[in-house]
């Protein structure tokens, strides 16, 4: 059985854990100032210009999409935060699926998922 000590420290644990891994809740982008110091304009607006951009632009037509839905765009951080939920499925975890070819090495979607994970601020 947990002491009252073991209960109250692991609890403590997991509402950070918990804080950390999303956004307010609403869809501002607001986040917890201590998930991450990546923002839009440090770090996510150029890891989608490299390794998504070349068929998820709006500025980008037809057979040059290679099959990505026209209207799914993440050249804007709106357009990003439309498809979060798709790009964290897609883009992130065990076996991504994207970018279809290549992509960005282990560290780097690691970076990508953390500031996925608390809400692309």
């Amino acid at each position: 059985m947990r002491s009252l000590v073991e209960v109250v420290l692991l609890s403590s644990v997991l509402l950070g854990v918990s804080a950390c891994n999303k956004s307010s809740g609403d869809d501002s982008g607001t986040v917890d100032p201590e998930c991450t110091d990546l923002t839009w304009e440090t770090y996510g607006e150029g890891y989608l210009r490299s390794w998504c951009n070349g068929c998820h632009s709006a500025e980008v037509e037809g057979d040059g999409r290679a099959g990505a839905p026209v209207g799914v765009d993440f050249d804007t951080h709106a357009g990003l935060r439309e498809h979060l939920d798709r790009v964290v499925a897609r883009g992130t975890g065990d076996d991504p699926t994207m970018p279809p070819v290549g992509g960005a090495d282990d560290a780097e979607r690691a970076r990508f998922a953390e500031w996925l994970d608390c809400g692309a601020p």
